[in-house]
């Protein structure tokens, strides 16, 4: 179902919105900005159930909104107009400077497009002026970001969780999607198939690396890890989370090649 830019105001309170998550329960501690993110599309909210194709499923929410939400649009002309006014009058950035940012913003990911301070400050800004959220056009394994944009909500307490599934419940929803299925089963394969190749590439590595160079190499992978850790210790979001979680089992199968060859 496609979202209607022309609906700027939410007023349907019948409608099915989607939360991917990895968690039964929602903790805003886990969400950048403490928003709750939601979507129209199913497919969409599924990618982020679990952190890749080979993990079991989390958790899906289906929701309703309990209120009328006002969202910003970087695609709709009279908020473009509105935030505009306020960034130029207000924060002194020039015209050409914020539509340079909201051309960006109509058809990107916010959250890895701007750097964190300039991302807080238009998120803050947005809030400050009255939205209750704004449109996330982050492109989509299976969903194009033009029709299939998250909305993120800065005020979780609009947003009523009706039903969470997990596990042979979502197995279950994804038998009524046999295009999504088919393409789940091409990304394990072609997730199986990478990580053959890269533990295949790493093993010739091994044998060109062996003792106290490759240790010290092994120190250095260590040492950055740490660091990314102590850098992010209070950003419990899914985003920073999932990559910090990659870098673990990337070391991990790293350190297991080094001491079976090495």
């Amino acid at each position: 179902m496609k979202i209607r830019f022309d609906e700027q105001i939410y007023k349907k309170k019948s409608k099915i919105y989607w939360h991917g998550s990895r968690y039964s329960e929602y903790d805003p501690d886990y969400a950048y900005w403490n928003m709750f993110y939601v979507t129209q599309d199913l497919k969409y909210a599924l990618e982020f159930s679990r952190n890749n194709p080979r993990d079991k499923w989390g958790y899906l929410y289906q929701c309703h909104i309990i209120d009328n939400l006002d969202i910003f649009n970087a695609k709709d002309s009279m908020d473009r107009v509105r935030l505009k006014r306020w960034l130029v009058s207000m924060e002194h950035m020039s015209e050409k400077y914020v539509d340079s940012v909201l051309d960006v913003l109509a058809r990107k990911d916010w959250l890895t497009t701007l750097k964190p301070g300039m991302r807080d400050k238009f998120l803050n800004i947005i809030r400050t002026i009255g939205y209750d959220g704004f449109f996330n056009f982050e492109e989509s394994e299976f969903s194009g970001a033009d029709d299939n944009p998250s909305i993120g909500v800065f005020n979780p307490e609009l947003i009523q969780i009706d039903q969470v599934y997990s596990g042979d419940e979502i197995e279950d929803i994804i038998q009524k999607l046999p295009k999504y299925k088919k393409e789940q089963e091409r990304q394990i394969e072609e997730y199986l198939k990478g990580n053959t190749l890269w533990d295949t590439s790493l093993i010739n590595d091994l044998s060109s690396l062996r003792g106290k160079t490759f240790e010290d190499y092994i120190k250095d992978k260590e040492n950055q890890f740490r660091t990314m850790e102590e850098a992010y210790k209070n950003d419990k979001s899914w985003y920073i989370q999932r990559r910090l979680s990659m870098y673990r089992e990337s070391l991990d199968r790293l350190k297991e090649r080094f001491n079976q060859y090495g």
